[in-house]
């Protein structure tokens, strides 16, 4: 849930150089605070150049989205992302925010999304 976001966002802070991350936290009953926490260890690395992140069928809402999509903005070195987020309830504002986000990432030349089950 929500307190192991932020245990594992402890943990992570203090690998500034990471060029590569992926997370598996589908299935944990993470909410949107959960999202906040992740989106925020995220941004704080700026050399990462592959991020996969596997957040499905939790609770974010489009709340969670937006935060998430925050977190993405900060990384210009990034190449490939893989996001797995079906199951959230993103909705139309949650989707419309990653992909904004995406958007104006410089570097990116993989993207995966998975964004079923998200009405």
């Amino acid at each position: 849930g929500d307190a192991g976001c932020r245990a594992l966002a402890d943990g992570l802070c203090g690998m500034t150089e990471l060029t590569s991350l992926s997370l598996f936290l589908g299935r944990n009953r993470v909410c949107k605070v959960g999202f906040m926490v992740v989106a925020e260890v995220v941004a704080r690395f700026s050399d990462l150049r592959i991020l996969k992140l596997d957040m499905s069928e939790n609770r974010s809402g489009p709340d969670g989205m937006v935060a998430l999509a925050d977190g993405l903005r900060p990384l210009s070195s990034l190449h490939t992302l893989d996001l797995q987020l079906r199951g959230n309830g993103a909705m139309d504002s949650g989707c419309a925010a990653l992909a904004s986000a995406v958007k104006k990432l410089p570097g990116l030349a993989v993207v995966t999304f998975g964004l079923a089950a998200n009405a």
